[in-house]
């Protein structure tokens, strides 16, 4: 029987089934564990492994988070920086937006380590995920495919083209990274 103590609240709090040493949250995660838990994998496989990967692909999953939220939100404020440099002729803005470009290209190839570590542990250790839902998830995966790689193709062309091309038509050169990006 799978048993987790969670908590790390003071145990003064009601405690749930037979072991004084849980709260009711942990005792009710422990259950559902072990409901999850129950089934056969693999003919009999060792239950510890799965586990053990699947808190990796957490762990995986979690950092990969961090890269896509500063991902999604940096290309919006580097284009608002450059807009603002653009409008207000100041050239500090534009060398800020300018280093922000190369810090979002420095989270991109994270993200994109990241997405597929994620993306390949979610295959190897939720083997039943495409059976469950395939049409659904890989329509959307598709679709963030053909997003990074519009992306990645723009983000190029905006960090290479900061000295030659100036103005309203560089900021365009950002606005598909946006749009990738979302």
């Amino acid at each position: 029987m799978y048993r987790t103590n969670l908590c790390t609240l003071p145990y003064e709090l009601p405690v749930g089934g037979a072991d004084s040493n849980m709260c009711d949250a942990c005792h009710i995660s422990s259950m559902l564990i072990n409901i999850l838990l129950s089934h056969n994998y693999n003919n009999g496989g060792n239950v510890e492994h799965l586990n053990a990967g699947r808190v990796l692909m957490a762990d995986s999953l979690g950092f990969h988070i961090i890269f896509a939220l500063l991902g999604v939100g940096l290309p919006l404020c580097m284009l608002f920086v450059e807009w603002l440099a653009i409008r207000r002729k100041s050239n500090p803005m534009r060398e800020s937006a300018r280093l922000w470009s190369y810090v979002v290209s420095v989270l991109v190839i994270g993200g994109v380590l990241s997405g597929s570590v994620v993306a390949l542990q979610m295959f190897l250790i939720w083997p039943g995920i495409l059976q469950f839902g395939g049409h659904a998830i890989g329509f959307a995966f598709m679709l963030e495919g053909y997003m990074f790689i519009i992306e990645a193709v723009f983000l190029a062309l905006y960090v290479k083209t900061w000295k030659s091309i100036q103005g309203y038509k560089h900021l365009l050169l950002g606005v598909p990274v946006l749009l990738g990006a979302t």
